[in-house]
């Protein structure tokens, strides 16, 4: 199977395109990275910043673009610890907890 893992992390989005089966070691066969550098992204409240959100997502789309190009048949994401931490503000503006992209997700505490 073709595999894409894209890792977000503090200072890139990373795709790693590998060939992987059961009980075998992927095989990588392409690489992409774009620089973020998410943390000059980070306000003060633990929030990303808007336009942090922006380039993050077109590094994301960058990534996923780059991996239908090599055929992968399936993607997992990770991501870094300043991303999953972010505080989510969504709750703040009118209907925005409706809508919140990641309202039913995990929360600490």
């Amino acid at each position: 199977m073709r595999l894409g893992v894209i890792d977000i992390g503090s200072n890139t989005v990373h795709l790693l395109v590998m060939d992987a089966w059961a009980g075998a070691r992927p095989v990588p066969q392409a690489s992409h990275k774009t620089t973020v550098r998410l943390m000059r992204y980070v306000e003060p409240d633990g929030s990303i910043s808007k336009v942090g959100v922006k380039e993050l997502r077109r590094a994301v789309e960058s990534a996923a673009a780059a991996g239908r190009e090599h055929g992968i048949e399936q993607t997992m994401a990770l991501a870094t610890s300043a991303l999953r931490e972010a505080t989510c503000l969504c709750a703040g503006r009118p209907g925005g907890a409706r809508r919140c992209a990641h309202r039913g997700a995990r929360r600490r505490g």
